[in-house]
């Protein structure tokens, strides 16, 4: 009997957009290890990559774009590797270089000035990628003064020039102190005769030797930036402008009034923060590159890990971007938290779900080991708030193995309480993986078509796959089931319906691209840890998964 065969969901999505192009309406979406270019509204494909090519295994797990939408990086998941393509119009999609970490990359996130990529491990650390790799040129290297024979470097023929060899770390000499030598036992095989020390003698010989060489194979450009303590969980990265006198009022910051329209800004003039998170409840503010080393502040509130972290932007009436003051985060706790993050306080506290109704359990939702308390996948920005705009702040929140959608409203950029925030929830035809914004009005979602509504244990069949699109749109603030049509602020959501799903599958199917999945235990396993992680976060997760059921 022949397996079942699933469609591989797509598990992450991101934006791009090059003016001036036909290739101004294009998603980039994670299928498996590779990254495909998807024209969103003629579900076309027109630019595709494999990780494969570069060596690497397993999934891609962490996608992000850079600001200027230039670059996009992205993470794999068994070779622990950061990859970073192009993303300009004459080279879509083309690799320029590939890092591999010491550790599995847990999140990763591009500075604000898009010249370093910020990748945290599970250990906590983040380390700083320079987006090029520095090569020294060998006529750098060998342009010598003149040599023990009187030829300078002009002179000597360049097969004879050489460049000078790293010194290796361990020999070099300390500032204030004698040269570093390698390690060397002690014992030598003059003074060791019994078999047992001999083994002993050659474990120390191979393990320094091992180290040795790990350190000669360091790679020069993963610099930590800052660390935590406990594992690292999210990561973000914003600017905040200083201020002085200018003719126009626009918006600028004041550490005792906070966001406020005056007419002092200086654009020119600006501080950079990383914003980091933990499995530990800790939120810290530090400073941007190279003085990550300087905590500002701390956030505490949260009473479990923290999963997802958003700073909400403007925009003034010129154009120009700003910082707010407001950070969204959440994680294992039944609610998102609302700070002001440069002063560290917490402003409000917003349950996920709405108190007057009870959270029933799905229809049909199968009765397996699923771990249903709430945890936070995401929380996004969805429209960028400007002083002619109705709504300043909306914000939308996945819970992880949910079908549904969260999304808060705010009409104020400065809200006091819990109250100030309208919610609303829509239910999606299957779990939600990833969102992007495609205007204000318009949101695409990735939707897991392979495990059941609810269940992140319990894969779909063969019949009932169908029934749950990958792609899904969100539009004039209704569902509608894979179908949309072009964006229009006066017109219903009725007219020529234009499937996005089925387009794009249409297009994969063409060209080759599209993967599937046999229903093995072992790729249900594999499947499962590269869509779901975050409530395993929880602390006592495992030991409470590994309990036995009671008895009756």
């Amino acid at each position: 009997m022949s397996l079942q065969k699933l469609r591989h969901p797509f598990q992450c999505l991101t934006r791009l957009e090059i003016p001036g192009t036909d290739h101004d309406n294009l998603l980039l979406v994670a299928l498996g290890l590779r990254v495909l270019a998807v024209n969103h509204k003629t579900g076309a494909v027109v630019g595709s990559w494999n990780a494969e090519s570069a060596g690497s295994k397993g999934s891609i797990i962490q996608m992000n774009m850079s600001n200027r939408m230039d670059y996009v990086a992205l993470v794999t998941s068994e070779d622990k590797a950061v990859h970073i393509l192009s993303t300009s119009l004459t080279c879509l999609l083309l690799p320029l270089n590939k890092r591999t970490l010491p550790k599995r990359p847990s999140c990763i996130k591009w500075s604000y000035d898009d010249k370093h990529v910020l990748v945290g491990d599970k250990f906590g650390d983040v380390y700083a990628l320079p987006l090029h790799i520095p090569v020294i040129p060998v006529e750098e290297a060998v342009s010598l003064p003149a040599d023990e024979s009187g030829k300078t470097a002009e002179e000597t023929p360049k097969e004879d020039l050489k460049p000078t060899p790293a010194p290796d770390p361990e020999d070099v000499a300390a500032e204030d102190g004698p040269p570093a030598k390698r390690y060397k036992p002690s014992a030598s095989e003059l003074t060791v005769h019994s078999g047992r020390n001999r083994q002993a003698l050659e474990n120390q010989k191979r393990t320094a030797a091992m180290k040795h060489d790990q350190r000669k194979a360091h790679d020069p450009t993963l610099n930590i930036a800052l660390g935590h303590v406990s594992m690292l969980t999210a990561l973000t990265c914003t600017r905040v402008a200083s201020t002085r006198a200018t003719a126009d009022d626009t918006m600028c910051y004041s550490r005792e009034q906070g966001y406020i329209w005056s007419d002092e800004v200086n654009i020119g003039e600006y501080h950079d923060y990383i914003i980091t998170a933990d499995r530990d409840e800790h939120i810290r503010i530090s400073r941007g590159l190279p003085q990550t080393h300087i905590i500002e502040n701390y956030c505490f509130g949260h009473t479990s890990f923290i999963s997802a972290l958003c700073v909400c932007d403007g925009q003034d009436s010129g154009g120009y971007h700003y910082a707010g003051n407001l950070l969204f985060s959440g994680g294992g706790d039944d609610w998102i938290g609302v700070w002001d993050w440069l002063k560290g306080t917490l402003i409000c506290k917003i349950p996920l779900d709405d108190p007057t109704q009870q959270q029933p359990q799905p229809p049909g939702a199968p009765d397996d080991k699923t771990d249903r308390r709430t945890a936070v996948s995401g929380i996004w920005q969805w429209a960028i708030p400007t002083p002619t705009t109705d709504d300043w702040i909306r914000i939308a929140i996945a819970c992880e193995g949910e079908p549904r959608i969260i999304t808060l409203t705010c009409t104020s950029l400065a809200p006091k309480s819990a109250s100030d925030f309208e919610r609303a929830e829509y239910k999606l035809p299957g779990n939600m993986l990833d969102m992007e914004y495609i205007d204000t009005e318009t949101i695409i979602i990735s939707l897991d078509s392979m495990h059941e509504v609810s269940s992140t244990e319990t894969l779909r069949d063969a019949n009932s796959e169908k029934s749950c699109p990958r792609l899904f749109l969100l539009h004039n603030s209704e569902f509608l089931f894979a179908t949309t049509q072009e964006p229009d602020d006066n017109a219903d959501t009725g007219g020529v319906p234009f499937d996005v799903d089925q387009k794009v599958a249409a297009s994969l199917a063409e060209k080759g691209l599209d993967v599937e999945i046999e229903a093995t235990p072992e790729n249900q396993a594999k499947m499962k840890d590269v869509l779901y992680g975050i409530r395993s976060l929880r602390k006592g997760f495992y030991e409470k998964a590994q309990e036995p059921a009671e008895e009756e």
